[in-house]
């Protein structure tokens, strides 16, 4: 009785509200951290190489943006345009908002899905934030964090909606939660390709199985928010793939085939390893312990189970099809680890409550200070010297993954040297000269190469180089890595 007294009170201390705000306030802070000590460049391969540039030629590049799924650029730009913040700014603050958003959301999932109390709930969004999978996610990929978050509040809805139906079936009083279910499954489907297709397959899923008629309904508002932008983005690939021309096609890759079984194996295990015990433990657990006030389908259960198996399927596609890059393993492994956080956080909390309370604190302190040491490290150890698992694994995943966040497209310690050589460039080369370089430089050359320059890139730079002062009236120059200089990068006239 007193121990049940203890838990009321500390219940108590918690609203619903305040634990959203606490988790939300913990998630921005931590996605602060590594862009503090970036500062003041940015991390995230996309981040340099798509939302900055693309954001800061907005109108121009406008014909292109509206066939990749647009609503997250567009957001960044209403954002920039209503506030006067550049580019730069803008995508950075909204990475660290939607993070922040996906912790409280993750809140949501332990007080609407997983029967936690406040308290607990926080310390799931806590635990799921500090893994690698996640952290890795918000790195660059902040429409898929936008997408997320959404889904997860989505997933939250309907259990409530369903429930309210059935104990006042005549009631509307859930009317606008309807209304906002179907708002958030258009947005999730209408955000990102990957994202989407599990939106719409969990949707789907869960109808046919716990005969939900609000996620049936959600289910054809996302299935069409999703079928209209891949058609968009088909019929727009196929117009610029008839207009490239140079600077914007890579060309003649001589690069070795990153995507095999065995890095994809070992993307897999250094993510997720740690991590599938304690998620077994919490897949078990769920199913058991949500069987509460005639939920006797597991529904609250089944939101989570079935996004967690779709993911786990397109994370292993590489066992049946090795070669398939278009099925983009990588990016399911990485969303896979996501959901695979939440059930083995869920497992822990669980194996917590079963201990002695002095051996669960003593437990529990000790994991939650190693995934806090092992994700501070990861957003701000340099890019050259990060975890030993990092650095062990580094030849196989850092194609799909950074052994570290303090990377855009090159060290962010390089990102300096890279301006001032671009800005060699616009002081010392004609105004009609082609500079070739890399795919992962064409967002700096966008955004600092002035002039009537043209930046052309290739896997195999030198080649092109040498194909276009044959083919070329114009001066060419090969931009290239310099190891020897301490400027760090080379320019040399073909």
């Amino acid at each position: 009785m007193k121990s049940y007294r203890q838990a009321s009170l500390v219940e108590g201390l918690f609203s619903d509200k305040l634990g959203m705000m606490i988790a939300f306030t913990a998630g921005c802070v931590l996605r602060a951290i590594p862009e503090i000590v970036a500062y003041p460049y940015p991390t995230g391969y996309d981040v340099m190489n798509y939302y900055i540039p693309v954001l800061s030629n907005f109108n121009q590049d406008w014909g292109s943006i509206r066939g990749q799924f647009p609503l997250y650029v567009t957001m960044l730009h209403s954002i920039s345009a209503s506030t006067g913040l550049g580019a730069q700014e803008t995508v950075v603050g909204a990475a660290i908002v939607i993070f922040g958003a996906l912790s409280a959301s993750l809140f949501c999932v332990g007080r609407s899905l997983l029967g936690l109390g406040s308290p607990k709930s926080l310390i799931l969004a806590g635990g799921v934030i500090l893994q690698i999978s996640v952290l890795r996610t918000t790195w660059d990929l902040h429409r898929d964090v936008f997408a997320l978050a959404m889904f997860l509040f989505m997933l939250c809805l309907i259990p409530r909606i369903d429930n309210t139906r059935r104990v006042r079936p005549k009631e509307s009083a859930g009317l606008h939660l309807v209304v906002l279910l179907l708002i958030l499954s258009a947005i999730v489907a209408g955000t990102n390709r990957i994202t989407g297709f599990l939106c719409c397959i969990t949707l789907i899923m869960y109808a046919m199985i716990a005969k939900s008629k609000a996620a049936a309904l959600a289910s054809v508002g996302a299935v069409a928010s999703f079928v209209m932008f891949v058609v968009l983005g088909q019929n727009l690939w196929i117009v610029q793939n008839a207009a490239d021309s140079l600077g914007t096609q890579p060309t003649g890759s001589q690069m070795p085939n990153q995507y095999n079984p065995e890095n994809l194996a070992i993307l897999f295990l250094s993510i997720n390893g740690i991590l599938i015990i304690p998620a077994i433990a919490g897949y078990t657990k769920m199913g058991q312990s949500l069987r509460l006030h005639g939920d006797t389908l597991g529904a609250r259960a089944l939101c989570l189970k079935i996004p967690l198996v779709v993911s786990a399927a397109g994370s292993l596609s590489w066992l049946i099809f090795p070669k398939a890059q278009s099925l983009v393993a990588d990016r399911w492994i990485i969303l896979f680890g996501v959901f695979v956080s939440i059930f083995a956080i869920y497992g822990i909390i669980k194996v917590l409550e079963s201990l002695k309370t002095n051996h669960a604190t003593i437990v529990g302190l000790g994991i939650f200070s190693y995934f806090i040491a092992t994700s501070v490290a990861y957003e701000v150890l340099p890019y050259d010297n990060p975890l030993p698992l990092y650095a062990a694994t580094r030849h196989y995943t850092e194609h799909f993954s950074p052994v570290t966040m303090q990377f855009n497209t090159i060290d962010i310690k390089d990102n300096s040297k890279m301006i001032s050589t671009i800005y060699l460039i616009n002081n010392s080369t004609a105004q009609n000269s082609v500079i070739v370089g890399p795919p992962d430089w064409k967002g700096f050359m966008q955004l600092y190469l002035h002039g009537n320059r043209t930046y052309a890139y290739s896997d195999n730079p030198s080649g092109l180089a040498a194909s276009l002062k044959t083919s070329l009236h114009r001066p060419v120059y090969l931009i290239a890595i310099d190891t020897h200089n301490s400027t760090r990068f080379s320019i040399s006239r073909q």
